[in-house]
């Protein structure tokens, strides 16, 4: 159970994190000054939308620039690629908490989606896979992601991996933590729907 404290706060990293809404849920349920999120998203108008949230919840999002307490949580919404690894060195790892809602939806199921929904959300929101991609099964953030965490220092001992996942990926995503980014200890939370949506592993 994670129990952050401002003598002992958090650091956490959501990883696409369009509107900022999980580490700014996280701000919200954890004790003030007790953690120090960054939400990373290669969209600007996502770091725009995360910002003006952060100010709506009254979450400062300017960065710490050292290890005394905080009286507040903090959040801060960088703009960045997953496919650039010197992005995540700025943002003082290791990280104790790491989430990510990614793109997952496969091209086939993208294409069946109703105008509701792809007239008002961004493509790029939504695909799990570039265009060119051989592989079309939603799962390319995943491996971007499992390749980020097996950078030297990026997780903490003891940290947390949360991924939300698409409707039945759950088993390959958590294949994909245990193999690839070598994290065994792994398990798979249902929705109200008692669909899989969530893996959960511990480094």
């Amino acid at each position: 159970m994670l129990t952050p404290t401002p003598l002992r706060p958090l650091s956490v990293l959501d990883l696409c994190t369009g509107t900022g809404c999980i580490p700014l849920l996280l701000c919200h349920l954890w004790p003030p000054g007790s953690t120090r999120a960054h939400g990373v998203d290669i969209s600007q108008d996502a770091i725009r939308l995360a910002t003006d949230n952060a100010a709506r919840c009254n979450v400062p999002s300017f960065q710490p620039s050292s290890l005394t307490p905080y009286s507040q949580n903090v959040f801060v919404p960088v703009l960045g690629d997953l496919r650039n690894p010197d992005v995540f060195k700025r943002l003082l790892p290791p990280f104790d908490v790491i989430t990510a809602n990614p793109p997952y939806i496969p091209k086939r199921e993208y294409d069946e989606l109703s105008l509701s929904v792809k007239n008002y959300e961004d493509p790029a929101a939504l695909l799990g896979d570039p265009p060119d991609s051989e592989e079309q099964d939603g799962l390319t953030f995943y491996h971007l992601i499992s390749r980020l965490l097996t950078q030297k220092g990026m997780l903490r001992d003891g940290s947390i991996v949360a991924l939300e996942v698409g409707q039945a990926q759950a088993d390959a995503v958590e294949g994909i933590l245990q193999q690839s980014a070598g994290l065994r200890n792994t398990q798979v939370w249902k929705d109200p729907w008692n669909v899989k949506r969530v893996v959960l592993a511990r480094a």
